[in-house]
């Protein structure tokens, strides 16, 4: 490594620590010390090996390892023995992008076919602790793991130095839905920071669902979702319905869903004034939702939501601790 200085030698950690998040911004960042990668559509998780011990671990700490059994195996034909890396669970779809949707259609089945782990970061590799070294030492240590893999679902996610702005519309062709920046001179930090900056063509945001409506054309079927967010001072506050974007097994479904989670009484400090009375029900916030969006009103409604799926690897707690820090914490 070029600045050997800022690794320390440490045993690999049971347990691997909260991971990098990257923050909101406008722009692209231009100049030699970025790295700018495709912003993927999946699910984020670190992957800590110890020989024949492998568990894939979610950005809020939860063990995702049965839900992801086919990496298993390929992990454990990597050249290393023991490390922490960082990367995004994803599916491909049919437009050859990474696919929200398709992936909890495919990691919901007993046996998911098609997972693909994108490995963008190394956090830990034998002994060595490599979170204090730059990001470009860290991708050289991430390509000798990946030394001579052959196993199609574990790819490396590498970066392009510098041209941000063009970086930017090249993959704006791709249709994916943006990319992210990272400072090549910066070391591995867990949380959300300006080291790592995220830019999107779509805004994209998680939000909470407080209520639903019941379908006009279909039986025990979702009409809508009722959205809010967190607000500064603890409360919900309410941001508009969704009703699109849906499969049909996925009406049904989060009807279920949504119902095991019905109260009584509106979650929300003020019911909302578009939805009639008769027509709502309410539930208990706790279901987390990724919504597209076009743009927001002046009173913060959201413009054309559609429904992206369900956040099952983010908590309640982890959407009030990311709106804290940054307005639009997407993953």
């Amino acid at each position: 490594m070029s600045n050997k200085t800022r690794v320390r030698r440490g045993p690999l950690p049971d347990t691997p620590p909260a991971p990098q998040l990257a923050q909101a911004a406008a722009a692209v960042p231009d100049g030699d010390d970025w790295g700018h990668e495709i912003k993927l559509d999946g699910y984020r998780m670190l992957c800590r090996r110890s020989g024949d011990d492998v568990r894939f671990i979610s950005r809020n700490g939860k063990d995702w390892t049965s839900n992801v059994r086919p990496l298993v195996a390929g992990i454990k034909t990597l050249a290393a023995n023991d490390f922490i890396i960082d990367g995004e669970v994803a599916v491909i779809g049919s437009d050859g992008v990474t696919d929200f949707q398709a992936l909890q259609n495919t990691i919901s089945k007993p046996r998911p076919v098609g997972l693909i782990y994108f490995i963008f970061d190394v956090l830990h590799l034998g002994d060595l602790d490599l979170k204090p070294a730059t990001l470009p030492d860290r991708k050289t240590a991430l390509k000798e793991i990946l030394r001579d893999c052959s196993v199609p679902a574990l790819q490396l996610s590498d970066h392009i130095t510098g041209n941000g702005p063009a970086v930017f519309e090249n993959a704006r062709a791709l249709n994916v839905e943006g990319i992210v920046s990272k400072r090549l001179s910066a070391p591995y930090k867990s949380g959300r920071s300006d080291a790592w900056l995220k830019v999107k063509y779509n805004r994209r945001q998680e939000f909470v669902v407080v209520g639903f409506t019941d379908s006009d054309s279909v039986d025990h079927a979702l009409g809508a979702m009722m959205l809010a967010e967190p607000t500064a001072s603890g409360d919900w506050q309410y941001v508009g319905r969704v009703g699109t974007g849906f499969s049909q097994a996925t009406l049904k479904t989060l009807r279920a869903r949504l119902e095991s989670l019905e109260i009584k009484t509106c979650p929300l400090p003020t019911r909302p004034k578009d939805v009639p009375v008769r027509e709502s029900r309410w539930v208990q916030p706790d279901m987390i939702v990724e919504i597209e969006f076009l743009k927001r009103s002046k009173e913060g409604v959201l413009r054309f939501p559609s429904f992206k799926g369900v956040r099952e690897d983010i908590t309640v707690s982890d959407l009030q601790r990311s709106a804290a820090t940054d307005p639009e914490s997407a993953s």
